[in-house]
């Protein structure tokens, strides 16, 4: 990775949640808005570094531009971008957010054990080679 992406995702990808979203996005993003990436690899951790520890705990990583969004900013911004009636994800924003990362915190806290975890970290079709930062490090 040589330049910072302007919309980069960064997910876990032993998550079967996380993986299906992940998988769900790049679907629907006709226009080829977002890059992913695992927290875990190379490029991920040294993204990681430069964050605060609640910045990057337990969470999906959005970075837009210079913004850092995490939780429910990040999985309503991400969600809003795509098209359609996509866009009506945007009302969720009106909730408080203390209410929506508490929601959040419970589903993350519990993700491998309602959705399952992988035995080896997702993989992206090659068709997607180029959507993710560090296809090359996800096997």
């Amino acid at each position: 990775m040589t330049e910072k992406p302007d919309r980069l995702i960064l997910f876990d990808p032993l998550c079967n949640l996380c993986s299906g979203v992940v998988q769900y996005l790049l679907k629907h993003d006709r226009k080829g808005l977002f890059l992913y990436g695992s927290l875990f690899s190379g490029p991920g951790k040294q993204i990681k570094k430069a964050l605060s520890w609640s910045q990057q705990k337990n969470t999906i990583i959005y970075m837009e531009g210079d913004r850092v969004l995490t939780q429910s900013d990040a999985a309503i911004r991400i969600l809003s971008l795509l098209p359609g009636l996509h866009s009506l994800f945007a009302v969720l924003k009106g909730f408080p957010k203390p209410l929506r990362d508490w929601v959040y915190k419970i589903i993350a806290q519990n993700r491998y054990r309602w959705f399952g975890k992988r035995t080896s970290p997702f993989h992206p079709a090659t068709e997607f080679k180029d959507k993710f930062i560090d296809y090359n490090e996800m096997f």
